[in-house]
């Protein structure tokens, strides 16, 4: 905080073995061996209620005043009952996680932090336009700026994809890529590194 860092807060993944009974959806925990700690929240209510009184007591109570940005869980799926990733829910998961953020944003907006943070949406990984799109279209206003992954991609693969396929299912949202890098060992040259994704991120705005 000191040296002007400012935090990305995300919250709800992944939840502790002693509260996944009665804090996530139900069934998921069974149904899927990793569900547990990262099965969607039950009642979305009471988690825009636990995120606002985190907030206030990390940002007022302990001077925590550079947390600046919230987003939830980690890359999601877009299929429909996939819960396989990281944020598992049962039917359309796209329109869950859109009300989820509607209720965070209200209850935060109604807290005495109001005014104190902004919220980003899905950190999807590869099949980001129905997420953007879903964002959009359902929660337009509860968000300022998308949040995308990308692993596996060359210099020119990761800058032609974001040019061609997230700037224009943005909407005239700000994008920000908050994760990318590359998995295999060879794959450390010139034109795949993360120096030159980060200056193409740059030009590319």
């Amino acid at each position: 905080r000191d040296n002007g860092v400012e935090v990305l807060f995300n919250f709800g993944w992944k939840h502790a073995k002693n509260i996944q009974d009665w804090v996530t959806m139900g069934g998921i925990k069974d149904a899927y061996p990793r569900g547990g700690n990262q099965a969607a929240p039950r009642d979305l209510r009471q988690f825009g209620i636990a995120l606002t009184d985190t907030l206030e007591h990390l940002i007022l109570d302990c001077g925590f005043d550079n947390i600046k940005y919230v987003t939830f869980y980690n890359e999601p799926r877009a299929a429909i009952n996939d819960i396989t990733g990281d944020f598992a829910a049962w039917g359309d998961i796209i329109a869950y996680w859109a009300a989820m953020l509607r209720y965070a944003h209200y209850y935060v907006n109604h807290s005495k932090v109001k005014g104190m943070v902004d919220f980003w949406a899905a950190e999807e990984n590869g099949n980001c336009p129905p997420w953007m799109d879903g964002m959009n279209t359902l929660a337009p206003d509860c968000f300022t700026a998308h949040t995308i992954h990308r692993y596996q991609a060359t210099y020119h693969q990761i800058t032609t994809w974001y040019k061609d396929v997230i700037l224009p299912n943005s909407d005239g949202k700000l994008v920000l890529l908050t994760e990318f890098g590359n998995s295999h060992r060879n794959w450390i040259s010139w034109h795949k590194n993360h120096i030159n994704n980060i200056t193409a991120g740059a030009d590319l705005g």
